[in-house]
């Protein structure tokens, strides 16, 4: 029987704060996921019908917490910066951050999300296809401070849009099939710029007992995939399981 009190217990969220040394950029895995099992829950036609269905309880109908907590950490408390956020959704994360003065850049390969996202933020948009990218598409607001990749993860890339000062990580490494986390991570350092800043919020959980997604992600995996490119510290810990996500609602 699953302790929801302490062993998932809001996850025990990890927010943890890179700061990229020299070595900067990685050439992209080439791995392939093998494992049907992990592409199946995890994969994207998963994510995709959840979008589709409406299950979405992994969504925050609100500006994240833990973000607002740590926000200078992210930014230096600078202004105007280049904000990367993964797999967005819908989050209300990147209309705050453009309303802080950043320039915000999010990626997310569900339509469904990124149309509800501006339009139940009331944002004027325009969408074009990606010049160098076949199957995607831009999501822009008029004021051209918010773009939204809808594409594959895996085919972005700094050539499309450069890299950036800070990125935005809620539960987008802990969704990836475990099978995919290293493609995942060389393709998430490439974005930053030397000297960038990473929050990334991640969940802890007896795995024996509950399996993903989202994924257990221990530290040691957070270590194993960025830790010889970045310097990785732990900055708050919390209780986070919330009922819709066990009701999978």
């Amino acid at each position: 029987m699953l302790n929801l009190a302490k062993t998932l217990s809001k996850f025990l969220v990890r927010s943890s704060q890179w700061t990229l040394q020299s070595r900067v950029w990685f050439a992209t895995a080439q791995t392939l996921c093998t494992d049907d099992s992990q592409l199946k829950m995890g994969g994207q036609e998963y994510w995709q019908n959840r979008w589709l269905t409406g299950q979405i309880g992994f969504h925050k109908k609100q500006i994240n917490d833990y973000l607002i907590d740590n926000i200078d950490l992210l930014t230096g408390g600078k202004k105007g910066i280049k904000i990367f956020v993964s797999l967005c959704g819908k989050s209300l994360d990147l209309k705050w951050f453009a309303n802080l003065g950043h320039d915000v850049t999010g990626l997310e390969f569900s339509d469904v999300a990124i149309k509800t996202l501006f339009e139940e933020q009331q944002m004027d948009y325009t969408v074009s296809p990606m010049e160098n990218l076949k199957s995607g598409t831009i999501f822009k607001s008029k004021d051209h401070n918010i773009q939204v990749y809808c594409c594959d993860f895996f085919d972005f890339s700094s050539s499309i849009a450069g890299q950036f000062d800070a990125v935005w990580d809620r539960l987008a490494f802990g969704a990836m099939p475990p099978c995919k986390r290293k493609q995942y991570s060389d393709i998430l350092v490439s974005l930053m710029k030397p000297g960038a800043q990473c929050l990334m919020l991640n969940n802890e959980y007896d795995p024996t007992v509950m399996e993903g997604p989202p994924y257990h992600v221990p530290i040691e995996n957070i270590q194993e995939f960025f830790g010889d490119r970045c310097e990785i510290r732990t900055i708050q810990r919390g209780d986070s399981l919330e009922d819709r996500w066990k009701k999978r609602t």
